[in-house]
């Protein structure tokens, strides 16, 4: 298998080009998350995190304002 046949079972796009010696390009290539795994595990915790904040929002603004208390 070449690197350019592992680059594309783990999706990266034709023209990615990897830095360093020949050697070092198929660690390279294992050692990464693929492109459209990444993308997906991102818009994903993106979602998830809008969700709790806007969630968080809404509890926030249903909540009765506490009475200011004084020492008087």
């Amino acid at each position: 298998m070449t690197p350019r046949e592992a680059t594309r079972l783990q999706s990266f796009p034709v023209g990615y080009v990897f830095l360093g010696p020949f050697t070092s390009w198929f660690r390279q290539i294992g050692n990464a998350v693929p492109p459209i795994a990444g993308k997906r595990f991102g818009v994903t915790l993106s979602q998830l995190v809008t969700e709790k904040q806007t969630a968080i929002r809404k509890s926030q603004k249903n909540q009765p304002e506490s009475e200011a208390t004084t020492d008087d």
